[in-house]
């Protein structure tokens, strides 16, 4: 039945008188000058940034990034503020090797995505003295745990609404925990909530909002063991 309705209508469309042919032709070449001029517009936009990931590493460190959001002119230009941090963009689509220097001082830097269309946002990358800690998934119960040495810079992502990452570390005690998350001041959405807990699972701290709505936590250990955050 289908392959008859289909024949039907190109007989119809066939014996057609010349201007309803005409018509149909015009119609169709302003659809596809409309989809052309589209499709060029989509392939000449400004390119964005959403974040890094990671979002930053340590004094020295030579390491691979990723850049998320949509770039159609694979690659962009970039601008950085400091130059002791040099961006090179690699082959694959948004992936780009980072070259710390040696003397810049821990702190932030901004970059900027840019073609002859217009510029992306300005987004943070962190620069650290202590080593970076790439999380692995899955690590949403205490179980799972990513073990991480203290001083550390963790990258995390929360890769969908209600994830739960989760972070052993060993402390000792008279020692004191402090753990800062970096989110809503890097210019993400989330609202995250931090907790401490034991290793039987009590609720030591907890913190919501601290520095704007991103939480922080200090503990001081009064017993040697591993703790989840």
């Amino acid at each position: 039945m289908h392959a008859a309705h289909k024949a039907r209508f190109y007989t119809k469309m066939r014996s057609r008188p010349p201007f309803l042919r005409t018509s149909t032709w015009t119609v169709s070449w302003v659809l596809l000058h409309l989809l052309h001029s589209v499709s060029f517009w989509m392939h000449a936009a400004a390119p964005e940034l959403q974040h890094w990931f990671p979002v930053g590493g340590q004094v020295g460190e030579t390491l691979t990034v990723t850049s998320v959001g949509k770039n159609n002119d694979w690659p962009p230009k970039i601008w950085v503020s400091n130059p002791e941090v040099r961006f090179t963009a690699e082959e694959t689509p948004n992936t780009w090797s980072v070259e710390i220097g040696k003397n810049i001082p821990p702190g932030s830097v901004l970059i900027r995505l840019f073609n002859k269309e217009g510029a992306s946002q300005a987004r943070w990358f962190l620069i650290n003295e202590t080593q970076s800690f790439r999380e692995t998934e899955a690590n949403h119960t205490m179980a799972n745990a990513n073990r991480v040495p203290i001083h550390r810079m963790i990258h995390g992502r929360l890769s969908e609404r209600q994830d739960v990452d989760t972070y052993q570390v060993a402390l000792k005690a008279g020692t004191t925990l402090i753990a800062r998350m970096d989110a809503y001041v890097l210019g993400s959405t989330v609202d995250p909530l931090m907790r401490l807990l034991d290793a039987d699972g009590r609720v030591l701290a907890i913190n919501h909002d601290h520095y704007h709505l991103d939480p922080f936590i200090t503990f001081d250990v009064s017993r040697s063991d591993h703790y989840y955050v």
